[in-house]
């Protein structure tokens, strides 16, 4: 059974400036919430295929998930892909797509993150009495690069 979230949130910044932002791994770490570490694990540019590791802190320990870019539309959109099963989660296969769109005030960037394989009936229970809080999270994220977007702009 699939689970699908959803998120929409506003920036001042035009959506190529922000989907720039979404893009550039070495960045992360100056905007990103909780945000301990990341190791790219592909050499060359950020393209599809690009794989890196990041490692959050969460609920007061570290979290660590890999991350495989699998479509962009510079400008547009990036999608992810992250097996669970190889990081803390321990559990699913997890599609994740942003996508930003002008608007007369700036932009909107569309999350649409889509779970599936999540375990047996335990573990999809477990996560969706989460979901909210990993929206909330989410939201955090797209609220700080926002903010960082304004002050370096």
């Amino acid at each position: 059974m699939t689970i699908v979230l959803t998120l929409s949130v506003p920036f001042r910044q035009k959506a190529a400036i922000v989907h720039a932002a979404l893009c550039n791994l070495d960045q992360g770490l100056q905007w990103m919430p909780g945000l301990q570490r990341i190791e790219v694990l592909t050499p060359g540019p950020f393209a599809v295929g690009t794989r890196w590791g990041e490692t959050r802190k969460m609920f007061g320990k570290e979290a660590s998930e890999t991350f495989t870019v699998t479509g962009i539309e510079p400008g547009k959109s990036l999608s992810l892909y992250c097996n669970g099963r190889e990081g803390t989660s321990g559990m699913g296969d997890m599609n994740f797509r942003m996508e930003c769109t002008d608007t007369a005030d700036g932009s909107v960037l569309n999350f649409t993150g889509t779970f599936d394989n999540m375990g047996g009936i335990v573990k999809r229970l477990f996560f969706r009495m989460f979901k909210g809080m990993f929206l909330s999270a989410m939201r955090k994220d797209y609220l700080a690069l926002s903010a960082w977007l304004d002050k370096t702009a």
